[in-house]
């Protein structure tokens, strides 16, 4: 673990869980550390990141948590992020998480959110509340300190490979896009839609965390 590069991507944004303010710094695995599917093919992702497999993998338990070195383990905060489920956003307590695309592209999150997906105005909406902040509706310092896309891009790219995020499309009604999660793309380091289940939807995994 300690050979794997870490970035700090948030300075006090996390809600910690204990109602004890916010976590001081968050980080971010600089290169994916292992792959892996979002969801197998008979789980229902109306409730988004909380119906993933992916999710209980990050968990107390899983075995990318318990992968992560024993020092590293004992020191995590305990956060409190926003995920939309079923038509709505809802909260619940991580240890180690998948950045949303608002944490990724923060305030310009209309205007570089550039995905043809046919998703409504509604899903934008709502994942766009699943930001960081008292408000839920911030993105991490460091990617919005890129101040080009280009810059962005760079900063997102993980050596040609797509990388899961925790955000996934739904329609008005609520039910999902055929499109269901947004991934980060190779070969240009911009997000994009990608079949979420099945044995051929892996993807890398940078997953992030609280001190």
């Amino acid at each position: 673990n300690a050979l794997y590069p870490l970035r700090i991507i948030g300075l006090n944004q996390d809600t910690r869980s204990d109602g004890q303010g916010m976590a001081g710094l968050t980080f971010m695995f600089k290169n994916t550390i292992t792959t892996g599917i979002f969801a197998p093919l008979t789980d229902s992702l109306i409730w988004g990141w909380y119906a993933s497999a992916l999710k209980d993998r990050m968990q107390a338990g899983g075995d990318i948590y318990n992968n992560m070195a024993a020092s590293v383990r004992s020191s995590l905060v305990t956060v409190r992020k926003t995920t939309a489920s079923n038509g709505n956003i809802i909260e619940r307590d991580h240890f180690l998480f998948l950045p949303s695309l608002k944490e990724l592209l923060g305030s310009r999150y209309n205007e570089w959110n550039d995905l043809d997906l046919g998703q409504s105005g509604s899903a934008v909406t709502l994942l766009g509340r699943e930001g960081v902040g008292s408000s839920s509706s911030d993105g991490y310092l460091f990617f919005e300190n890129r101040r080009t896309i280009e810059e962005l891009r760079s900063a997102l790219s993980r050596d040609n490979q797509i990388w899961w995020t925790r955000s996934v499309w739904f329609k008005s009604d609520g039910t999902l896009q055929p499109a269901t999660n947004i991934v980060i793309q190779p070969w240009g380091g911009w997000p994009g839609g990608y079949a979420a289940n099945g044995s051929d939807g892996l993807a890398g995994i940078s997953p992030c965390f609280c001190l």
